[in-house]
């Protein structure tokens, strides 16, 4: 064979090989382990499964999907994401078909179309708003220009959002130096009804009473408590349920 024609077949290997990017490793989880019941099916989502985070999908024959493709997938319930071992820092997951059977045992679609309606207000800008506080600062367009803003929406009887309350503090305090950073918490409840709860509970943040009707029409809340991330052009960057999550995305942000 002429050596031409052996760097010809060299060069051509090596582009095959770059061109076809090898997947992560194996499932954190074997999916008989995950499947096993009901319970443990809900120990892998909760523990591996966070669709807030930045991450790479691949379907079930090994090809890179977009997030969009991927949840209308998982919206079929023929498809669960595997969370893959990863060694380069990246978060990787990987579709796995579900049987008829397992398709009927597990509820693929409740738990996906909230992650996926909080996907679709990605990018795009706040309804218009015009907050004040209990403390008379005003929050619209032109007072948070050029500032990052989280929104946390809650109600005074609710129990998960008193449950997050002291963690949103902590994150709130760690923050406290960055001035381009709001936080600001939407309360469905009137001012008559907050003030009294705020002296039983600390709140290292502003608090806008009375935003019911914004909360629930314009953010179209559907659980509390929610929060919104704003990104410095007044643009969604993330949706999400916890104070965890909103302190990735602040430092995606940064």
């Amino acid at each position: 064979m002429k050596k031409s024609t052996l760097v010809f077949l060299f060069l051509l290997t090596a582009t095959l090989c770059v061109g076809q990017s090898a997947r992560p490793g194996k499932p954190v989880e074997a999916p008989a382990d995950i499947l096993k019941n009901m319970d443990s099916f809900s120990y892998y989502v909760g523990d591996y499964v966070n669709f807030y985070e930045d991450y790479i999908t691949y379907d079930d024959a090994s090809n890179i999907i977009s997030k969009e493709r991927s949840y209308q997938l998982m919206l079929t319930e023929k498809y669960i994401p595997l969370r893959l071992i990863s060694t380069d820092g990246n978060i990787y997951y990987q579709l796995y078909k579900l049987t008829p059977a397992q398709q009927k045992n597990y509820n693929v679609a409740g738990w996906v179309a909230e992650a996926y309606d909080s996907f679709k207000r990605e990018g795009k800008k706040l309804p218009d708003y015009n907050f004040t506080d209990l403390k008379g600062n005003v929050y619209n367009p032109a007072t948070t220009k050029g500032k990052i803003m989280v929104l946390k929406t809650w109600f005074v009887a609710c129990s998960t959002c008193e449950t997050q309350r002291p963690a949103f503090n902590h994150l709130v305090k760690r923050y406290k130096n960055r001035k381009d950073i709001l936080f600001v918490s939407l309360v469905n409840d009137s001012a008559a009804k907050v003030i009294p709860f705020l002296k039983m509970k600390k709140m290292d943040y502003m608090v806008v009473p009375g935003e019911e009707e914004y909360n629930s029409k314009k953010l179209k809340i559907s659980g509390y408590p929610t929060y919104y991330i704003i990104n410095r052009d007044g643009v969604i960057a993330r949706v999400v349920n916890n104070p965890e999550n909103v302190d990735y995305v602040l430092k995606k942000l940064n």
